[in-house]
């Protein structure tokens, strides 16, 4: 099976798959058989998914409204494409658009990951975000046993940082490679509850900074850790 195709799962005699809760495909051993296109519209009539498990496949394309639903749903659905080959380049825009329901999409797990991917497009991923508040994107960065999974921090990559560094909400253990160029991007730079990241090449009074990070942080992200 080398694609999920266009409008895969239709309904059968007219029928829809309301009982398809879980879609598990992954191909750990035999890569040259795996996963590599995800067609637009494939998931569109099951309604009641609350898992894609596509991770540890070769998947290096995910055409538009892939992740596309018919239908509204109040349940958290999780898709996993850790262990993949995306690429800042090889998922279209509009791909997880019109999902209709909260969604967690994982890039990376644990020593699986996406090492092309070196970016989050922003014409990729802010729609999913902005699409519901309760949405959420992790690369794992914390957990790649040789610091992999993380990003290049320039200015592709401002959109993912507000105006004190902090991550935008949604994106969960996301983190930057530390030879990045740090370019357009603010001073300090702010991962999850307790990493701060101090590595821009620009210049900056260093009160300002803390006096801004302390105003604008909340109680329990206000310590530091060395890492």
């Amino acid at each position: 099976m080398k694609a999920i195709p266009h409008h895969a799962f239709r309904p059968l005699k007219g029928r829809f798959q309301r009982k398809l809760v879980k879609i598990s495909i992954n191909y750990p051993n035999a890569r040259e058989n795996s996963i590599r296109q995800i067609g637009s519209y494939a998931f569109y009539y099951l309604s009641n998914l609350r898992s894609i498990d596509l991770s540890v496949n070769s998947i290096e394309k995910v055409h538009k409204n892939a992740f596309s639903f018919r239908w509204e749903s109040t349940e958290m659905l999780t898709i996993n494409l850790a262990g993949n080959n995306l690429t800042d380049n090889n998922i279209e825009s509009g791909a997880f658009v019109e999902l209709q329901r909260p969604v967690k999409l994982i890039l990376g797990q644990g020593e699986y990951g996406n090492p092309g991917l070196r970016h989050l497009e922003e014409r990729v991923f802010r729609p999913l975000l902005n699409e519901n508040e309760k949405n959420i994107i992790t690369l794992s960065s914390s957990e790649h046993p040789s610091n992999g999974n993380r990003l290049q921090c320039d200015c592709q990559s401002r959109w993912i940082f507000n105006e004190i560094g902090k991550v935008r909400n949604g994106l969960r253990d996301v983190m930057c490679v530390s030879n990045g160029s740090w370019e357009c991007l603010p001073p300090c730079l702010v991962f999850g509850q307790d990493l701060l990241h101090c590595g821009s090449n620009q210049y900056f009074n260093i009160e300002d900074v803390f006096y801004s990070l302390n105003r604008n942080l909340q109680p329990e992200e206000k310590h530091f850790k060395r890492f």
